[in-house]
């Protein structure tokens, strides 16, 4: 393995160049831009090295039968911004609505909570990529004195975001806390309740109990050229942070520590 340490500036430039040459990275802008920053994402490439040597001795397996997520601070549970906080994503979504009408006209509910991710609204949305160097960015970019963390998932089958399952969970969004819970009490007892306020939002085709047993690994549109440049996708929640955090633990096989 290879030691940062180990190296002064030119022997990492040489490492970093070949390295890009090679993986023909150097032709994408979102990594371009990165590496114009200096040494500090020469290290980082040099980090990328160490990852896929490493991933690739343990495992013999290949990096495009996983996906990624990178955070900066090693201690910080997978769960997505919404239940980060008191945070009322009912209201976050309509005031996107009025305030770019533009932007948010005609989409799914699902598209509409891709784009608020993107303008970094809360939502039951958690980022994950595909490309190993994005989440290994995502682990490094911040200038804290603690560890990253590289998750690696087993790569599952994803949604569409016209599934019907991705469908009827975005409509989470709509609800507020108690309209959740008279779903969630009427999914447990099999019945719908076409009085409640969400039966005007979910229809008999929405009200399927599988569809909210666990989180969802959805390949979005390309909304913004931020989801195409970070081969982003989602993984959509149910009702609450802990289903997100034991699914993806579930199919967790692995990270990599990103030392600060």
């Amino acid at each position: 393995r290879v030691k940062v340490s180990d190296y002064g500036e030119k022997e990492l430039v040489s490492i970093f160049t070949n390295f890009f040459e090679q993986k023909k990275f150097q032709k994408n802008p979102f990594i371009a831009k990165e590496i114009s920053k200096g040494i500090k994402q020469i290290k980082e490439a040099v980090k990328l090295a160490w990852l896929e040597e490493d991933f690739n001795d343990r495992t013999n397996m290949p990096f495009s039968q996983f996906f990624f997520r990178g955070h900066a601070d090693k201690s910080w549970l997978l769960k997505p911004s919404v239940f980060r906080g008191q945070y009322d994503e009912r209201f976050f979504y309509h005031e996107m609505q009025r305030l770019e009408p533009g932007v948010f006209k005609n989409n799914s509910v699902f598209d509409n909570l891709a784009l608020m991710q993107h303008y970094a609204c809360p939502t039951r949305l958690l980022d994950v990529s595909f490309n190993p160097l994005v989440s290994l960015y995502f682990a490094c970019k911040e200038e804290k004195d603690t560890d990253g963390l590289v998750y690696i998932f087993n790569r599952i089958d994803f949604a569409n975001e016209d599934d019907a399952d991705v469908s009827a969970l975005s409509k989470l969004a709509l609800l507020n806390g108690k309209q959740k819970l008279e779903l969630k009490k009427d999914l447990k007892n099999n019945a719908l309740n076409e009085n409640g306020y969400y039966a005007q939002i979910m229809n008999k085709l929405d009200f399927v109990k599988e569809y909210f047993l666990e989180p969802v690994l959805v390949k979005p549109k390309f909304l913004a050229p931020r989801i195409k440049q970070q081969a982003g996708a989602f993984v959509i929640a149910p009702f609450d942070d802990q289903e997100v955090e034991d699914f993806m633990k579930s199919i967790c096989c692995g990270s990599i520590l990103s030392p600060a």
